[in-house]
């Protein structure tokens, strides 16, 4: 009874596991591969969305804009427009600029990050401050 409640060592564990062989691959339906571990990486040759898109709600920014922002020294941006999913961006970001950002939002082509909400604060209508850099 005592055998059947036996834990095993790591050592034991990878001597049982040395014992399986490779498994063969096997073509399925899609329907029947619910389930399944692909046996080779799958990848799609076209990109879907077909744009750079947030992943987050926040500020569309150029990442080096925000370099050594903390809270104790917020980096203050200009709020220039605004990007809803499902709509083009429309608004590119310059230098010291930010693009209010909401998930799904396509991401305007000169911004190459996006600063959480949570990560800024509203001054006035058209300026925020950004307490983390990205």
């Amino acid at each position: 009874m005592d055998d059947f409640y036996h834990l095993m060592t790591s050592e034991e564990l990878c001597a049982l596991i040395d014992q399986f062989g490779p498994v063969d691959k096997q073509t399925v339906s899609l329907k029947e591969a619910l389930g399944r571990i692909t046996a080779e990486e799958i990848t799609s040759p076209d990109d879907l969305p077909e744009f750079n898109r947030a992943t987050m709600d926040g500020y569309a920014v150029r990442a080096r804009d925000s370099f050594g922002a903390t809270e104790a020294m917020p980096a203050l941006f200009s709020v220039v427009g605004e990007v809803h999913m499902g709509a083009p961006a429309g608004v590119d970001v310059g230098v010291g600029e930010a693009v209010r950002i909401w998930t799904g939002g396509m991401l305007p082509h000169s911004a190459d990050a996006v600063v959480m909400i949570e990560y800024s604060q509203e001054v006035d209508d058209k300026t925020v401050e950004i307490t983390r850099a990205v």
